[in-house]
């Protein structure tokens, strides 16, 4: 009965410990998973010679809608056949992901707000245009844990752990509402 007793006292003291590890593995999943997005749309770009989009979208499954900033609902990876940055009845869906953002802290999003796509053109370089970086922010009561994915001009990607809330990590809950 005593061993009982310590070993439920050390899993109450461990128990917060096992949340952050979780949020912090799935902080790493979501910021690889962008990043496999984003180099897949490079290869897109690459194989089929042509302007690839990474864009945010509000639903997946649904035609004709503008990119949006916000990614935590997912993304849709096409090629912008009007050059317009829109996913259009004219585009051919190359592929769609969804993050299944579930706490209502986390969030997954551009820090250009007014450019939702991300987009290469048919040498796999990044459109100077859609130049931005996505940032993910998970926040539970006790723990914040943040990754920057940035994508240079030759297209390439990678992933920054940590950071404090500021200019450079602009997607939080409070901004984001």
């Amino acid at each position: 009965m005593i061993v009982l007793c310590i070993a439920a006292l050390t899993f109450m003291i461990a128990a917060p410990s096992f949340a952050e590890i979780g949020e912090r593995w799935r902080a790493d999943r979501v910021a690889s998973t962008v990043a496999t997005v984003l180099r897949s749309a490079r290869g897109y770009s690459l194989k089929y010679r042509d302007t690839v989009m990474v864009c945010g979208v509000r639903r997946l499954g649904v035609a004709q809608q503008a990119c949006i900033s916000d990614w935590s609902r997912g993304v849709i990876v096409f090629i912008d056949a009007d050059r317009n940055r829109r996913y259009t009845d004219g585009d051919e869906k190359l592929d769609e992901f969804a993050f299944g953002m579930v706490n209502p802290g986390a969030v997954l999003c551009k820090n250009r707000v007014n450019v939702g796509a991300i987009g290469y053109i048919y040498n796999g370089t990044l459109n100077p245009s859609t130049l931005a970086s996505v940032y993910f922010h998970s926040s539970t009561r006790e723990t914040q844990f943040r990754r920057r994915i940035i994508v240079n001009m030759a297209g390439r990607v990678r992933v920054e752990k940590g950071g404090e809330i500021t200019r450079d990590f602009p997607c939080t809950p409070s901004t984001q509402a």
